[in-house]
């Protein structure tokens, strides 16, 4: 996607994936193709959206304390026993570990179309290849999807409900203010936005 200011990239290691433009951070439409430039008229034009710091640790503290704290018997998933929690666990290990992958993968597409991550500067070029194939948004669904990892890792609803408010507030609040950029900077990002979608699939 397109640029976004960066939440903090300590600590879950989830954070910090936030480019301004959600296509600018790559989205993808097509196969790879030259990226787009934006219109001379708008080279120095950045996404202006501000972003509440560490929102999704914030997400991720207000999930678990309800489950330390042990309110409804922490809400687990799965019965206490032996078998059913480590299941949970470690379907919670594999999503967190896909999560982290698909990160990753998507901000070496900025650094490989050398183009900024962080918001407030301006977007070079529109990243249609890679994840971006798929999502126009994939370093968001890796932020909302590693809190739901959490969740299943504490065996708690408390845990895995930590990522609603995450995802409504990129949903409703950050990427709106980064499509409406896109479309501005990019004619064709309109089109890009019929091709791939926000998140995933019907989303």
């Amino acid at each position: 996607r397109l640029q976004r200011r960066a939440l903090s990239p300590q600590g879950l290691g989830v954070r910090g994936a936030m480019a301004c433009g959600s296509a600018a951070a790559g989205w993808e439409a097509a196969p790879a193709q030259s990226p787009r430039t934006p219109s001379a008229a708008s080279d120095d034009t950045a996404c202006q959206v501000d972003i509440f710091p560490n929102v999704d640790f914030i997400c991720l503290v207000a999930g678990a304390i309800p489950w330390y704290k042990e309110l409804a018997g922490g809400l687990p998933i799965a019965p206490h026993g032996r078998v059913g929690p480590a299941v949970v666990r470690a379907a919670g290990c594999a999503l967190l570990a896909g999560n982290l992958w698909l990160r990753m993968t998507s901000l070496d597409c900025f650094v490989e179309k050398k183009t900024p991550v962080a918001h407030h500067q301006a977007a070079r070029v529109m990243i249609t290849d890679g994840p971006f194939e798929y999502s126009r948004n994939p370093t968001y669904v890796s932020m909302v999807g590693a809190l739901g990892a959490f969740g299943l890792i504490m065996n708690s609803w408390w845990g895995v409900a930590s990522a609603a408010p995450l995802f409504a507030y990129l949903h409703f609040h950050v990427i709106p203010a980064e499509e409406a950029y896109m479309r501005n900077r990019f004619p064709e990002f309109a089109e890009y936005m019929q091709a791939a979608p926000r998140w995933l699939g019907p989303l």
